[in-house]
Order: structure tokens, then sequence, then C-alpha cells
């Protein structure tokens, strides 16, 4: 008889070991995507392809999500961005006052998992 409780109080423990698994532990929090907002740069025509136009910026609620930048949209390919977001012309490219102005581009940044894009607008003047 002292067996037969103890297997069944084995069997009763090891079937609660058994349920409990490491899916009942914390979860992961999900992703938040980044946040960006429209940009509305004024330039003149006579900037080189080295001149920063601007420093395109987002936030992350994921204070370790790396964020990277990326052109969807450009202007007749005039414009380039670094990883970072510094936009600029692209290499050995130049702006003519009224020509295709305003110039207008999508960006995109990305965390890694989620990317948001905004629009950016490029106006320029003599």
């Amino acid at each position: 008889m002292i067996q037969k409780n103890l297997m069944i109080l084995a069997l009763f423990f090891l079937s609660i070991l058994n349920s409990c698994s490491k899916e009942d532990g914390p979860s992961t929090p999900p992703n938040t995507a980044p946040v960006m907002e429209a940009r509305v740069f004024n330039v003149s025509t006579n900037i080189s392809d080295t001149y920063v136009i601007g420093t395109i910026t987002a936030t992350d609620a994921d204070k370790d999500d790396l964020l990277l930048f990326y052109l969807d949209k450009n202007s007749y390919d005039l414009f380039e961005i670094t990883r970072q977001g510094e936009l600029s012309l692209a290499p050995g490219k130049k702006l003519v006052s009224g020509k295709y102005s305003p110039h207008d581009l999508k960006v995109i940044v990305h965390d890694g998992s989620i990317g948001v894009n905004a629009d950016v607008t490029i106006n320029v003047t003599e």
C-alpha cells in the first residue's frame, strides 16, 4: 500500500513538472516600429555633393534597436543618404534652380525588424 501511494505521489509530481515548460516564463515584448516625421529642407543651387543638406532623425521605443536609413524614392537620383541619416547630393550631381523643384523624396528607417517611411521635400533656391 505504501509503495502504491509513493507511486501515485511520484506520478503526480512528474505531471506537475511536465506541465511547467519554458513557455510559461516571461515573454519577450513585441518590437515597436520606429517613428520618423516628414521634413522640409531649403538649399541653394551652389551646394556641392559633399554638403550635408540635413540629417533625418527617428526614434524607437526599443532603445537597443539600431536604426538605418535608406532612400526609397529619389528625385532623378540626385540624392543619397547615409545609413545614419545624413542627406546630401549624390556624387557628381548638381542642383538647378526651378528645375524639378521641389524634390520629393521618401526616406525609410528600419530597426532590423520594422521599416517605416516619411516624406522629405527639398526646395531649391537661388
